[in-house]
């Protein structure tokens, strides 16, 4: 904060009651919290927009589980991706007035009036921050532009580094960890068990005549098989339990602290969650 010169106007206390970064809270979730409080914003989202589609990558805040506001997509259409602040007065259920549209790939630009919609449409594609707050702020000077720019910076280079983990971490079908960086998980994690003495268990899965579905119904329908299967391992697991594709149809769980005794009880509470899901050609289970 010294180093961007703030002048004391933003409390930078409320930083103070914000969870360190750990595994299980990424350095995006972090940064948009601590983006949130010194705003004072009633939610902050990072959305990715493709040309036919947009997608929430995080959300934080009042509402974070409802997409975003349409007009925040309009304006990133319409505009080019160009940053804008809009009066959104009547539009949101969350009683912000201003949206804030910040690009996650340049420079944010000064804005001192609300922008309203344009006829031009351009297509875009990247990631961009909205932020809703009760006043809008000058997104370039003073004391608010300094921290913006510090937390999108840091927020643009976390996803940058998530999206280099997932590429090279896992599994793009399924999403589970890739076999090399599963089996180092486990070594690692064996090594730091056995030093403590830890309970660690390990679960090995194999999908019966998935040779069938491929044969009857083509991979693409198989793909879809094993990315359900993987969800369905996930949803009977805890957080902090770690799933690899070891293989085609192989898959391998980490359980940590868990006893022999525990292990069965999950095995067969994940042999029940996949027994009971159904799939149907072209949809999800």
């Amino acid at each position: 904060a010294e180093s961007l010169d703030l002048g004391g106007s933003i409390d930078l206390s409320v930083l103070s009651g914000l969870p360190e970064v750990t595994p299980r809270t990424s350095s995006v979730s972090w940064g948009m919290e601590a983006l949130r409080a010194v705003s004072r914003a009633s939610r902050v989202q990072v959305i990715s927009v493709l040309p036919d589609a947009e997608k929430v990558l995080e959300s934080r805040g009042f509402g974070a589980e409802s997409p975003p506001s349409p007009e925040a997509v309009d304006s990133i259409r319409e505009k080019g991706g160009a940053p804008a602040v809009l009066d959104n007065f009547g539009q949101t259920p969350f009683g912000s007035r201003f949206i804030h549209v910040i690009p996650l790939d340049k420079t944010p630009a000064p804005l001192e009036f609300p922008e309203r919609r344009s006829s031009k449409k351009k297509s875009v594609k990247g990631n961009y921050l909205l932020i809703e707050v009760d006043s809008p702020f000058d997104t370039l000077g003073g004391s608010m532009g300094k921290m913006l720019r510090c937390f999108s910076r840091q927020i643009s280079a976390s996803l940058s580094l998530r999206e280099l983990e997932e590429q090279t971490c896992f599994d793009s079908m399924t999403g589970a960890f890739i076999r090399g960086v599963w089996l180092g998980r486990l070594r690692e994690m064996l090594e730091s068990d056995v030093r403590s003495g830890k309970e660690l268990a390990v679960l090995m899965i194999d999908l019966d005549y998935f040779k069938a579905v491929n044969d009857s119904f083509g991979h693409r329908e198989g793909d879809h098989v094993l990315k359900a299967v993987v969800d369905s391992i996930v949803s009977a697991l805890r957080p902090n339990d770690v799933v690899g594709r070891l293989g085609g149809e192989e898959f391998g769980v980490i359980l940590p602290g868990a006893s022999e005794g525990n292990a069965m009880m999950v095995a067969e509470r994940v042999r029940r969650r996949v027994e009971s899901s159904v799939f149907r050609p072209d949809r999800r289970a």
